[in-house]
């Protein structure tokens, strides 16, 4: 019998499960009621990084159980096949990734949100002043609250 040895981010397929799970949520009034909602879970075996030193020793596979998005994910796949779940970018891609989630997209929203908060502020401080003007100034007002004011 030959030995199979894992390549990186390979895992030995056992099986699946899917179904619906009962889940306690709060309704719009606030009442508890129970919702069922879908879940998806994949089982695989994956290797244990071997590790050898003089007073310990490790080797062999570890089960895991992943949840999935859908039952999408082992369409393909057979209980029993080794196969790769991870998809590998290369190492330009990485760079892109952060250009895009670091820098361009937090630009864009800091950008949309600094023109709405000027565009409103702009506009709140315009209307504020054509109030001031239209304002009709009583000249017995000495900031007293008077018990007849109360009413």
């Amino acid at each position: 019998m030959s030995e199979y040895s894992f390549k990186e981010n390979e895992y030995l397929v056992v099986g699946w499960a899917q179904g619906l799970m009962d889940t306690e949520e709060e309704d719009a009034n606030g009442k508890k009621v129970n919702v069922q909602r879908p879940y998806y879970q994949l089982f695989v075996l994956s290797p244990v990084s071997s590790y050898k030193s003089d007073t310990y020793t490790a080797c062999g596979l570890k089960a895991q159980k992943l949840r999935c998005a859908s039952d999408a994910v082992w369409k393909n796949i057979n209980p029993m096949e080794v196969c790769n779940l991870f998809f590998e970018w290369p190492r330009s891609w990485w760079n892109w990734y952060f250009y895009l989630t670091s820098l361009v997209i937090p630009s864009l929203i800091g950008i949309v949100t600094t023109v709405w908060f000027l565009w409103g502020g702009i506009r709140d401080l315009r209307q504020l002043f054509i109030d001031l003007e239209k304002r009709n100034e009583d000249v017995n007002d000495n900031g007293q609250i008077l018990s007849s004011d109360k009413e």
